[in-house]
């Protein structure tokens, strides 16, 4: 059966969502990860690979970082999307975040509308909206305005986009 990136994607969305966040076996040790051991995840994908992950360096821990044709420019298509969410979660992490998200009202104006958007219906829906009612768009319907709401409220620099062309 053939590789592809969905498959790809699929199998390990299905072991990330499975794995603790440490092994009790590995905590404490040094290099059980290696750049080199990621990398070759990647390898058996079709097509054009591009990769780069980093970790900055935290709690006296040095950056790790692996990269191969990080570069390149790439289309992503909604992909960047779940990092737009993870950055804008990362922000508004809390022991209330539900309720934040909830409340935290989101422009609904020319500034964020997208022509496809067929949740926002612009420019018949202006206003505000919830941030979760905007991550709720763009997640699970691929809004592309509902995308332009969380950019624009996380930040295009913080949600790592700094290397891709938005405009």
């Amino acid at each position: 059966m053939p590789n592809s990136r969905r498959r790809f994607l699929t199998g390990a969305a299905a072991t990330i969502g499975t794995m603790p966040l440490v092994r009790p076996a590995m905590a404490g040790q040094k290099g059980t990860v290696s750049a080199d051991a990621i990398l070759a995840l990647f390898k058996a994908l079709p097509g054009d690979v591009a990769i780069k992950i980093l970790a900055p360096a935290a709690n006296g821990k040095p950056e790790f970082l692996v990269e191969s044709n990080a570069s390149k420019t790439m289309f992503v298509g909604s992909a960047i999307k779940t990092f737009i969410l993870c950055e804008a979660l990362r922000q508004a992490d809390s022991p209330n975040v539900v309720q934040t998200l909830k409340t935290k009202q989101l422009s609904l104006d020319a500034s964020v509308w997208s022509a496809d958007s067929v949740t926002f219906n612009p420019p018949n829906l202006i206003g505000k909206v919830s941030q979760r009612t905007a991550f709720e768009a763009m997640i699970l319907h691929s809004d592309n305005t509902g995308t332009d709401m969380s950019i624009k409220q996380a930040g295009r620099t913080r949600c790592a986009l700094s290397s891709l062309r938005l405009d």
